[in-house]
């Protein structure tokens, strides 16, 4: 077991958990190939949630207070202007802003995250587990919190792509995903018969998941490329699972996470192939 390095201390089932996760999807930087990563962070996505969720079954929305409770993360709203650091050099890098503190009665470290209270509900849902997604990513970072943690428009390195991805999978798991998008095409095929545009899934979507329109769309291409994954390796060749460089551990899991059965049942509606 991992030494537990943490800035905030937690039981070892869940440290071995976040340190897993920080390691195993930073090592997704050295691969050429979006789509294993995606898988990934779908992985451990919904392995987290499954901790935190217990014995409840995970549907939209997810339920933020869940992930903070079992971090020991705490939220509040301010006016960002009030925070300065002389690395931010531009307001719309400042949505939000984490950091750790003392506790001056149990004098234990604890996790505060702030949001920009002038910013929508929904978008601070996703402001707020983009800085979590990073928090985790950081896990025995200590001096990663003297930078504070932001989430800019565009990522300008590496972990600010590794946690909007993560980000997206905690906030759509892909496993709910594909389930409301299998009810969603069904319905629409059996009642109404007509055609389903990205365009208006994409807000059914944000609408269930409670998440902006923005963050779905820009996020649904890592969906896409999970979905893509997924499809290779229960009907690639050989050939084929060598040309995408999947190995033969990610052909295993994937496979373990959605039976053949299942993926039948699955593929017309989902992919639309016989």
């Amino acid at each position: 077991m991992s030494k537990n390095n943490s800035v905030v201390k937690y039981n070892d089932e869940l440290y071995t958990l976040l340190n897993k996760i920080s390691v195993s999807l930073s090592a997704c930087l050295n691969k050429k190939s979006i789509a294993p990563y995606c898988w990934y962070s779908n992985i451990y996505a919904e392995k987290l949630l499954e901790y935190c969720y217990g014995d409840e079954p995970l549907s939209f929305p997810i339920s933020l207070d869940k992930i903070e409770n079992k971090l020991k993360i705490f939220t509040g709203q301010v006016d960002m202007k009030d925070f300065s650091n002389d690395n931010i050099k531009r307001p719309n890098r400042k949505v939000s802003q984490l950091l750790i503190e003392k506790n001056p009665i149990t004098e234990e470290n604890e996790v505060i995250i702030y949001v920009d209270k002038s910013i929508p509900t929904l978008q601070k849902r996703y402001a707020v587990t983009n800085e979590i997604a990073k928090y985790i990513l950081h896990i025995n970072d200590k001096k990663i919190y003297e930078d504070y943690f932001v989430m800019p428009m565009l990522p300008v390195n590496s972990y600010d792509l590794i946690a909007d991805i993560f980000s997206i999978f905690l906030l759509i798991p892909m496993r709910v995903f594909v389930n409301e998008f299998y009810e969603y095409v069904k319905c629409r095929s059996d009642k109404e018969k007509t055609p389903i545009s990205t365009e208006e899934w994409i807000k059914y979507l944000a609408e269930r998941s409670g998440v902006p329109e923005y963050y779905v769309a820009y996020g649904y291409q890592y969906l896409r490329n999970c979905a893509y994954w997924i499809y290779q390796a229960w009907t690639a060749d050989s050939e084929k699972i060598k040309e995408i460089k999947m190995t033969k551990t990610e052909l295993k899991e994937i496979r373990n996470w959605i039976s053949e059965e299942k993926f039948n049942k699955l593929k017309y509606l989902l992919y639309q192939l016989e």
